[in-house]
């Protein structure tokens, strides 16, 4: 389960995060620049077709969190989206000095528990936000 992912997977997940890191930036200047709010959607199609939350619900709004920097509130919306954040950028930074300064250097290398764990949390929150939804009338 510790095993390590493996450098060709190392690379791919890195130049996926380079793209995607660009991508957000630019939104993050193109809503800066225009004073425009992250599209933020009223209900998800699971919750309106079957009133139950699916397990990316508060996603968005947990990200919308993290650009005006509010951890908490990201934390509260959608408790996986943070620590995936902080991960992949801590990995992004690692494979970036690899690839600038020097090969070999000790970083934080990709591993299955990551995924793992962050699956984990997303059942949980899931399952919680169910529970506290139908048997207290809670909405998160």
């Amino acid at each position: 389960m510790l095993e390590y992912v493996g450098e060709r997977t190392e690379w791919v997940c890195y130049r996926i995060l380079t793209l995607l890191y660009m991508l957000v930036a630019l939104v993050i200047v193109y809503m800066r620049y225009f004073h425009i709010e992250l599209y933020s959607a009223s209900e998800c199609y699971m919750y309106r077709m079957t009133g139950y939350y699916c397990p990316g619900c508060g996603g968005t709004r947990a990200v919308q969190a993290l650009v005006h920097v509010e951890l908490l509130r990201s934390l509260r919306c959608h408790p996986a989206v943070l620590p995936g954040v902080v991960m992949s950028i801590v990995f992004w930074i690692g494979m970036t000095c690899e690839k600038i300064l020097r090969p070999n250097i000790k970083r934080f290398k990709l591993r299955r528990i990551y995924f793992y764990v962050v699956l984990g949390i997303v059942m949980i929150q899931w399952i919680v936000k169910n529970v506290l939804l139908y048997a207290l009338g809670w909405h998160i």
